[in-house]
């Protein structure tokens, strides 16, 4: 986190092949301030995420713990000796096999939104990692009913983009909201 003065330094990081909103300190001063937002958890977090399947609940709260994966390592899993992870989702739009998820991740651990949505059983589309049965059984349900037209959806990536990132400017004290919009791969599949 942070550089030298004057040298940019990323604070916080996303998951690969996740697109949206980063911040980068340009002083020292600033990647300290950001960086104990990050630790404090104020840093206000939203994601949009397309997953397989209708959430039966408009919104909820997941509050599973996580850890490393028992058998793969680059993975992460629910464990109960796991660290205390919370997400609060939104279901902004249902359609059929798939839904838009708003995702607002209270802690920041690794893979944290992918590993809960797919523990719930609502796995992000696409998810090279996490969720690969959900994406199979569709594709075979799909194949299926091709004569009315319908198709399984593809993007090269996971279905997941940081859309929204709120904090303390860190010289004004503040409250400063960054977006970055869909990209193209994520409103062509929705």
């Amino acid at each position: 986190a942070g550089g030298d003065r004057d040298r940019p330094g990323i604070v916080h990081r996303l998951d690969r092949d996740t697109t949206g909103v980063m911040v980068a300190a340009r002083t020292n001063l600033a990647a300290a301030s950001l960086v104990n937002q990050f630790k404090r958890k104020t840093v206000e977090k939203v994601y949009s995420a397309v997953v397989w399947g209708e959430p039966p609940f408009d919104s909820d709260w997941i509050d599973l713990p996580l850890g490393p994966h028992p058998h793969r390592q680059v993975l992460r899993a629910v464990l109960a000796t796991g660290q205390p992870s919370s997400t609060f989702y939104e279901v902004e739009r249902r359609m059929g096999p798939v839904s838009l998820v708003s995702a607002h991740p209270k802690t920041g651990r690794t893979h944290q939104i992918r590993v809960h949505l797919e523990h719930i059983g609502f796995p992000i589309v696409c998810d090279p990692l996490y969720g690969r049965d959900a994406q199979l059984a569709y594709s075979r349900w799909v194949e299926g009913r091709r004569k009315e037209g319908l198709r399984v959806p593809a993007i090269a990536r996971q279905a997941l983009h940081a859309r929204r990132l709120s904090f303390l400017h860190p010289e004004s004290g503040e409250r400063v909201v960054f977006e970055a919009p869909l990209p193209a791969d994520m409103a062509d599949l929705l």
